[in-house]
């Protein structure tokens, strides 16, 4: 197509009636198959009422379910949390026995979250993010088993099967 005196390469979606509607090649990932028929009947044109009574009821529901969220997360804000103890002796040889030293931002991250863990409220969510290789694991050992230490629970989450088989053999087993 020819956009401003600019070639430009697209798509061509055809649609009922011969509606048309062009999609750039850098967009294409926008473009996902939509089985409309077998949720609503036949096929429709575009800007039909019927999609936009969809587009407006999937909007509202998403407002619906953000201002859940927002409550949600308020009510966590506002609720009073556990203050954990201050690091006993099991805490103090837990840590002694890693064989790597702390890096200087490894130690202000443990330190912080822990600190964090020692209030009655929380100033977030003790997430540690950083590198592959950087010592978050053992970062986040050290606020698990002070957690264990005060008597709760605790839950590890990490987003590849991986990193999850590579926690289990890592995490002291109870």
């Amino acid at each position: 197509m020819d956009i401003n005196g600019h070639g430009q390469e697209c798509v061509r979606l055809v649609y009922k009636n011969n509606d048309l509607l062009y999609v750039s090649i850098n967009s294409l990932h926008k473009i996902s198959k939509f089985a409309w028929q077998r949720r609503h009947g036949t096929a429709k044109q575009i800007g039909l009422r019927s999609l936009k009574n969809l587009k407006r009821a999937t909007k509202k529901k998403l407002k619906d379910i953000a201002g859940e969220l927002i409550k949600l997360y308020a009510k966590r804000k506002a609720a009073e949390g556990f203050a954990f103890s201050p690091d006993g002796y099991l805490q103090n040889e837990l840590e002694a026995s890693f064989i790597y030293e702390d890096t200087p931002d490894q130690l202000k991250a443990t330190n912080d979250v822990k600190a964090d863990m020692m209030k009655s409220y929380s100033s977030g969510s003790p997430f540690i993010c950083g590198d592959v290789g950087f010592g978050k694991t053992e970062a986040a050992i050290r606020a698990a088993f002070k957690a264990v230490c005060d008597g709760k629970q605790v839950a590890v989450l990490v987003p590849t099967t991986i990193l999850a088989l590579q926690h289990q053999r890592t995490f002291p087993s109870a």
